[in-house]
């Protein structure tokens, strides 16, 4: 098991790097080639680049823990392990092809079925949020760090996470992709009396804005899968925020499918009988 130390961390933000080089040399060409997986969903060369250079790294850091991931690996059996990678190497691949830069590389790792660490790193927008709970010694910590790469030592240069309780106006982020009438449904029928305000972005980077206080709630009823909030979910958590299903509240945990239930990412404790 890994010790979450600055030696630790230098080796997972070096390989978010590399990858997120390779996704900005695809990026910046005029057009990305695109292809169609068995679900119709789009692949990338980019997303491909970027999976081979994660899991490699990722299997050379430590070949006993398995590797769950979009692009290469998406077994549902791996989620048996008692400890394993969830990786999308390119989160928010309609976000790349339509060059809005609301696209992230999320590198989570979970055991028993818990987010324990996570690192969502946004190459376009040189963002790069890490977070870790460490059960063992009931620590967690949450951070983000802002101009990654024009920086020698970018984990020299950070701001600690902490999410913002709501006050006069709720802030709403909700998929620009995404969005889904059940979404418009649930937020009417959850904040009609209150002052809200919505905002659109890409990815796991609204579960991360979250974590940092630029947002407070994230309602998602369309399809995901654990690589799309487990890195997400361990920076959310240890920045104090919750993650959880959507129709119980219980914190969403990653078991034997790699689908999520429809989920509720929120800077506050949210239930039926306690809103604000």
């Amino acid at each position: 098991m890994f010790a979450f130390n600055k030696s630790f961390f230098e080796i997972i933000v070096d390989i978010c790097l590399k990858a997120g080089r390779a996704i900005l040399d695809e990026y910046e060409k005029p057009l990305p080639k695109i292809l169609l997986k068995k679900d119709s969903s789009p692949v990338t060369e980019a997303d491909l680049r970027s999976d081979d250079i994660i899991v490699e790294n990722l299997f050379k850091l430590e070949k006993t823990i398995p590797c769950i991931s979009e692009e290469s690996s998406d077994s549902p059996n791996f989620c048996d392990e008692r400890l394993f990678w969830a990786v999308d190497p390119l989160d928010g691949t309609k976000e790349f092809i339509n060059k809005t830069g609301d696209f992230a590389i999320n590198i989570g790792l979970i055991k028993n079925k818990q987010p324990i660490f996570g690192i969502v790193y946004a190459p376009v927008l040189d963002k790069m949020w890490l977070g870790y709970i460490d059960f063992d010694n009931r620590r967690k910590e949450s951070f983000r760090y802002e101009e990654v790469t024009k920086h020698t030592d970018p984990l020299a240069h950070s701001r600690k996470n902490m999410v913002e309780i709501p006050s006069a106006e709720i802030n709403v982020l909700t998929s620009r992709m995404h969005n889904s009438s059940k979404t418009k449904d649930w937020l009417e029928r959850q904040f009609r009396y209150k002052k809200t305000k919505i905002t659109h972005r890409g990815s796991s980077i609204k579960i991360c804005l979250i974590a940092e206080g630029n947002g407070h709630i994230y309602p998602r009823f369309g399809r995901t899968c654990i690589w799309d909030t487990a890195a997400g979910h361990a920076v959310l958590k240890s920045a104090g925020g919750f993650l959880t299903q959507i129709d119980t509240y219980t914190e969403l945990t990653y078991t034997n499918n790699v689908y999520n239930p429809p989920f509720l990412a929120s800077s506050y404790k949210f239930n039926s009988s306690a809103k604000l």
